[in-house]
């Protein structure tokens, strides 16, 4: 079997490892003596440095399990659900407020172009004399 790198070594030595891991280092080490000693030298390096660093109060911590009361889940839940039903009215308001508005006097654009005066078919169409005549919605005639 081949031995165990230095990275496992000190994940385990750490406790970082997973159980499959641990489990398949503990059967390696109980057949090679040179992998066993590299963990305990590890060990004693790691514990070495912890104390220098003065960080060696437990190995683990345990942190309790934190259990919401009852009472609290619930209000929280109903003024969740007020957030979510306000925001959606909101949200309803404003895309009816967007698509939902009066319509405007329509501007209708004719294009038409009439020849009043001479005509000098050598000359491109940008270069003719033209007149504009704009008709608003009123009927008023304007020239240009």
């Amino acid at each position: 079997m081949k031995c165990i790198s230095d990275v496992l070594i000190q994940k385990y030595v750490d406790k970082e490892t997973s159980s499959k891991e641990n489990s398949m280092i503990q059967s390696h080490v109980a057949t090679c003596s040179e992998c066993a000693k590299k963990i305990e030298e590890r060990r004693k390096t790691t514990n070495h440095i912890k104390k220098l660093l003065g960080s060696l109060y437990k190995e683990e911590v345990q942190v309790p399990n934190y259990h919401e009361p009852e009472h609290q889940k619930k209000t929280l839940s109903i003024h969740l659900k007020k957030v979510v039903l306000v925001a959606l009215a909101a949200c309803l308001l404003i895309l009816f407020l967007i698509f939902y508005q009066k319509p405007k006097d329509k501007i209708e654009a004719v294009y038409s172009f009439d020849v009043e005066s001479e005509y000098n078919a050598n000359l491109p169409l940008s270069e003719q004399e033209m007149v504009i005549e704009i008709i608003d919605s009123k009927g008023k005639l304007t020239k240009y």
